[in-house]
């Protein structure tokens, strides 16, 4: 009766998957070991003009009151009411705008044993506010109130919070010699990892070289509790694991190798201090992507090192629920919250002056998922 039921279960993918493939779509889905594999083409199933974004939101000012003007923007969150906290790392406070942009209030409570080097901003799903630094996680009420801290051991950078109220840490690990993405319940108590990978400093021991585009495990939140992850290093492959760590799905992407050119390579060279530079190697090509960001509906969209042919925009692939790469768009800067169907980011004028911007994301008829 079970394998009646999953051959039952597989028909009915296939014939989803075929029925929303007839635009073209050349991938498949199938069961291997209990696992969704999701194996994508080149192509994505609908061209660029699936996704186009309005922009619709423009926060920031040169000049004029200081509510408005940021230092160095580091982290957005934005609530159920679409009102903005933005964490400005320059200025080491938090600000607070409705979502018609309008100024709220300005709160921080940076000092000696509190928050110094705030990385990271998270709402919880009581509407708290987290402030992230390398040292504790300071814990705010929705307008800013402080309510108390939390230690952090070692070098941890709190990226993620999921709907329970749980904590996810990029953790550097110099014993395992890692990079280690952990789950920790709300009082900061380890629970499991969901990967690692290592740190560059294996390589240069090793070789006396690093990778120029040494990559590292990436992590994101998706579906209210699971972990969309990828090591670039493996290939163009994201994996997406439940709240146990169990692997739920692998997600594969065909993909054309871009190579590095020299143009690359002398930016890279002019970032980096004159005497690590002979310690750099450079591949043949860069990586499959940088990051991925996950929406409030399922979809997740990645950032590769593709630009426009002005190298003003970069790409960023989109995929949908089921794991299907279904089109790309053209981004100036990579989106820190997507939510309710809009997109949000921090761009920069030609001065380096920082802005948030807030797209309007609108997916045209027939193609939405």
């Amino acid at each position: 009766m079970k394998k009646i039921i999953i051959v039952i279960c597989i028909g009915f993918l296939s014939f989803v998957s075929c029925k929303k493939a007839k635009d073209g779509w050349q991938g498949s889905i199938s069961i291997e070991n209990s696992v969704t594999v999701v194996k994508n083409p080149v192509e994505p199933l609908y061209g660029p003009d699936a996704l186009t974004l309005e922009e619709d939101l423009t926060i920031g000012s040169v000049e004029g009151s200081e509510e408005y003007m940021f230092q160095q923007l580091r982290s957005i969150a934005v609530n159920d009411d679409e009102e903005i906290y933005v964490l400005d790392y320059g200025a080491k406070n938090v600000k607070i705008f409705t979502r018609e942009g309008q100024h709220i209030r300005t709160f921080s409570r940076m000092g000696p044993g509190e928050v110094q080097l705030p990385n990271a901003l998270l709402l919880s799903p009581s509407g708290d506010l987290y402030v992230g630094d390398m040292s504790r996680l300071s814990h705010f009420t929705a307008e800013g109130d402080f309510i108390d801290s939390i230690p952090l051991k070692g070098m941890m950078f709190i990226d993620h919070i999921d709907q329970n109220g749980n904590f996810y840490s990029l953790e550097i690990d110099q014993e395992k010699m890692v990079y280690e993405l952990k789950k920790f319940d709300p009082e900061m108590n380890y629970i499991r990892s969901f990967g690692e990978s290592p740190l560059p400093t294996v390589e240069l021991q090793k070789t006396g070289k690093r990778n120029a585009y040494f990559s590292i495990i990436r992590g994101e939140i998706i579906n209210g509790d699971q972990v969309l992850c990828g090591h670039a290093a493996e290939g163009y492959m994201l994996k997406i694991l439940d709240a146990d760590g169990r692997l739920l799905k692998r997600i594969e992407k065909d993909y054309i190798p871009v190579p590095v050119t020299q143009e690359h390579k002398d930016a890279v060279l002019e970032d980096t201090p004159a005497q690590l530079r002979e310690t750099l190697t450079f591949p043949d090509h860069l990586p499959p992507f940088r990051i991925m960001k996950a929406d409030d509906e399922g979809r997740f969209y990645v950032l590769t090192y593709e630009k426009s042919p002005d190298e003003d925009r970069s790409y960023h692939d989109v995929f949908d629920p089921e794991g299907r790469f279904i089109t790309r768009i053209l981004l100036k800067a990579r989106p820190l919250v997507i939510k309710n169907n809009k997109l949000y980011c921090v761009e920069e004028d030609e001065d380096g002056y920082q802005f948030i911007k807030r797209y309007k994301m609108n997916w045209n008829e027939g193609q939405s998922q």
